[in-house]
């Protein structure tokens, strides 16, 4: 069962970084603020990587420093987040498309 969220939430990641790219590509913008201004000032590569890797970060840390929530809770808390926010940029994918046609 880890297994599979974990790969979930890979896969989550990599169509976040797709989309997010897509949108950018015609026209659009990064949503989330803090990787907008990271994108502004390190690029957007650089931006996704370290933005990514604080998340693997702050994810051991708190396995660290609260042992006992179990790893089960917070792969589905983070899948629940990335399939929003996948859902999200889709839609915006999609409406960036629409207005842009």
């Amino acid at each position: 069962m880890l297994l599979i969220l974990f790969l979930t939430l890979v896969i989550l990641q990599a169509a976040d970084v797709y989309l997010t790219n897509r949108i950018l590509s015609i026209g659009g913008k990064e949503l989330n603020p803090i990787v907008r201004r990271l994108m502004l000032r390190i690029g957007t590569v650089k931006a996704f990587i370290v933005f990514k890797a604080v998340i693997v970060a702050a994810v051991v840390v708190g396995l660290f420093i609260a042992p006992e929530v179990p790893l089960l809770i917070v792969l589905v808390g983070l899948d629940l987040i990335y399939m929003y926010v996948v859902y999200r940029n889709y839609r915006e994918y999609r409406e960036q498309n629409i207005e842009g046609h």
